[in-house]
Parts: C-alpha cells; structure tokens; sequence
C-alpha cells in the first residue's frame, strides 16, 4: 500500500508542476517512448532521460548524438543483485523525412542472455503520431527466436495532455505462449517531466474480469 500512495504524491507534486514550464519546446520529456514501445524519436545531443516504470524498473537514457541514444534498465536496485540484470540498449535515428521518421534499437541481457532486434517508424506531429515496430528476440544459449509486430498511436487532447494506445502481438519468445497485449493510457507532460497513466491487458489465456492490469510511469529529461 505505501508504494501507490507515494506514487500519488509524487504525480499531484509533479502535476503542479507542469503547469509552470514552458509549452513550445520541441522535444518533450519521453517523447522517445509510448507507454511501452520505444518511438523514433530521439532527445538533443547531450540529454539524458530517467525513467521510472511501477518503481520496479528503472532506465536511464543518454543522447550521445542528436540521433543516437545509449541506454541502461535494470530492477530497481534494491539488492546488488539487481544490477546483473541490466539491459544495454541502444537506439539510432537513421531517417528524417517531413513528418515521417525512422530508427533501429538493439537491446542485450548478459545475464539472460537475451538480444532484441527491432525496427520502428514514426509519422506525425507533436500533436499525433502512428508509430509501427517490427522486432526478433532470441535466445542466444537456447537458439530460440521470436517475433513480435506493434502499432501504437498519440493524440493531444491539449497542450499538456495526450492518449495513447499501442497493440502488441508476438509469438513465442523465452519460452513462453505468444499472444497480444493491448495497452492505454494518458500521458500529463511537460518539458522536463512526464507521467503515463495507463493499462494494459493480455489477450491470452483466461482473463476472466479483468479490464487492465495498472501502469504508471514517470520520465524525466535533463
């Protein structure tokens, strides 16, 4: 119970906080992900981004180019553990045409050694953007492969509010069924800071009520 409750108090400070930062700035906190999905877009050369998924994963992202972005996401370090579990990623923006945009990622897990290869365009404004991703994920030491293809879409609803959806399918990855997964949400951003507020729910196996499975998260950029 104290983890929703200082959630809470974090997302009615940080709330207040928007309203004071500036509106026209081009790249906005976490404007380089959906809820999940990564997007094309990547911050200024020099940014770096910490991003903080349910306090149970967090990722820090630095831009080494105005086009290439270096990362790192690991449990939360709670235990020293945790940090045999990072994921090293990195993301390169290799098309900008008008509205439409185009970047690789790879991720690597050392210790699950795991990889993840994907692909991502993105077309639109900051006002709405569709974004499709098509990626493989394999299983290095098992040589057990998988695919995955999403879409996910942004709408402004105003200047400091948007909703997100993204559709996920994949197929048997690590060992486990494949299926889909559909996410929503709403993001409250700013220019520095972010919060996504949202959902998500598997269409495999036996759901029974369930409407969505919580999700929340926070970006900071600087």
């Amino acid at each position: 119970m104290k983890s929703p409750a200082l959630l809470l108090l974090l997302l009615l400070l940080s709330i207040s906080a928007l309203g004071a930062q500036v509106a026209d700035s081009m790249f906005q906190a976490a404007d380089q992900s959906l809820l999940v999905l990564p997007t094309a877009y990547t911050m200024p050369k020099g940014s770096s981004t910490f991003t903080d998924y349910e306090i149970f994963i967090v990722q820090y992202a630095y831009g080494l180019t105005g086009r290439t972005h270096l990362s790192i996401a690991m449990p939360f370090p709670i235990v020293p553990e945790a940090f045999e579990y990072s994921a090293l990623g990195i993301k390169q923006n290799y098309l900008r045409y008008g509205k439409l945009q185009a970047a690789a990622a790879l991720s690597w897990l050392p210790k699950a050694e795991g990889l993840s290869l994907l692909n991502v365009f993105s077309y639109g404004t900051q006002k709405s953007s569709l974004h499709a991703l098509v990626g493989i994920t394999s299983d290095y030491e098992k040589v057990n492969n998988g695919t995955f293809l999403a879409l996910g879409g942004l709408v402004n609803v105003s200047q400091r509010v948007a909703f997100i959806s993204e559709l996920m399918t994949y197929s048997e990855v690590m060992d486990e069924e494949g299926g889909q997964i559909l996410t929503l949400g709403v993001r409250i951003k700013g220019d520095k800071m972010s919060w996504d507020l949202g959902g998500f729910r598997p269409f495999t196996g036996d759901a029974g009520d369930l409407l969505l499975i919580p999700l929340i998260k926070m970006t900071v950029l600087f």
